[in-house]
């Protein structure tokens, strides 16, 4: 069989089969096969497959069916509908779908290997800094079935952050911030909140909890349900010039509504226990300096009992006055005398001095010998 080489109708240096040849038969490493170079279309014109070497010789190795649609070199800029590596889903692989707008990693999980992952890395780093996003299926070590984001210096572990199967989920690490990146240098294990926009309104079946000023001091702030507010705060100015603290119960509003009550109640006891007690307590003065004064319980109030310490009066202003017993029912007992109404004496020469006595020794003032 012979074959008719002609030059290109452009007089570009060619050659070009006969009219009907479709086809460039190459033979094989050792001659006993053809391979056929064939075009797959239909050309409108003249075209022209250069392949450039760069001066060197090059192999080019097609183990399946490709499709050249664009730049692929290192400077070039190839998108794709996906790429996979081995066999999806059992194996690893990379996907993504621009019309879902997501991105899928598929990666093996096949027997004896019960967790994988991919990092990112510094790869000029020569102290191995790298975040490593790892799957874990089953239990793998100490850890159960999870997701971990790891950051490690140096080879080593410095922070942890886990979503776990049974929807829980941690942090491992030194601190963790809220609207906060600086963190006190001897603190591990912190949580810090920096102050935010408080929330106007309680939220149902939850609380709010958030960091906001007050006093001029960044204080913890529960927002309850209800939306009433509390402020965890011991010191509300500096310790040089310490400012007014106060307990309340919620404000009102609207016309004519009571505000709340405020109880302060102890923990309680259980079964014959000794009661547990409210006690209240001040601050006794000490030397001239710095030192901190001591504290000492003035009233303690336990088991419907309320005791006064040691040396502790009580003093009545001098304007108004004090009243025991605002109506002649209520019933007052001294020295654990019993409790009685107000005492009832005849007027004029009618009470006798026995009957003076005889009061007095029913309030529990006085007692004959």
């Amino acid at each position: 069989m012979s074959y008719l080489f002609n030059l290109l109708p452009d007089s570009t240096t060619g050659v070009k089969l006969p009219p009907g040849r479709k086809s460039l038969g190459l033979w094989d490493t050792d001659a006993s096969h053809l391979l056929r170079i064939t075009p797959g279309s239909n050309l409108t014109a003249h075209r022209s497959l250069t392949w450039t070497t760069g001066d060197a010789d090059r192999n080019v190795t097609i183990s399946g069916d490709a499709v050249i649609s664009q730049d692929y070199s290192t400077t070039g800029t190839p998108r794709f509908g996906a790429v996979g590596v081995g066999t999806v889903p059992t194996g690893a692989a990379f996907h993504g779908y621009d019309a879902a707008g997501t991105v899928s990693v598929y990666l093996d999980a096949s027997t004896g290997n019960n967790s994988a992952g991919f990092q990112l890395r510094n790869a000029a780093s020569t102290a191995n800094d790298r975040t490593l996003f790892s799957r874990l299926f089953s239990t793998h070590g100490s850890l159960p079935d999870a997701f971990l984001q790891d950051h490690r210096v140096g080879g080593s572990l410095v922070s942890r952050t886990a979503f776990l199967a049974n929807g829980n989920g941690y942090f491992d690490g030194l601190n963790w911030g809220l609207g906060q990146t600086t963190f006190d240098a001897t603190g591990t294990k912190v949580f810090v909140i920096g102050n935010g926009t408080a929330p106007a309104a309680g939220l149902a079946n939850a609380s709010q909890f958030y960091s906001k000023d007050f006093g001029s001091i960044a204080c913890p702030t529960f927002k309850m349900e209800d939306g009433t507010e509390i402020i965890l705060n011991q010191n509300l100015s500096t310790a040089s010039s310490p400012a007014f603290a106060a307990v309340t119960g919620r404000d009102a509003s609207g016309t004519n509504t009571a505000g709340a009550n405020l109880t302060i109640q102890p923990g309680q006891s259980t079964g014959n226990a000794t009661p547990a007690s409210i006690q209240l307590q001040y601050t006794a003065a000490g030397s001239s300096g710095s030192t901190a004064q001591s504290l000492v319980t003035g009233l303690t109030f336990s088991n419907a009992l309320l005791t006064f310490a040691d040396a502790v009066n009580v003093a009545f202003n001098t304007t108004t006055g004090t009243n025991f017993g605002t109506a002649t029912g209520q019933k007052l007992g001294f020295w654990n005398a019993t409790p009685v109404v107000q005492q009832v004496l005849a007027t004029g020469a009618g009470a006798t001095v026995d009957n003076v006595i005889s009061l007095l020794q029913t309030l529990g003032l006085c007692r004959q010998s």
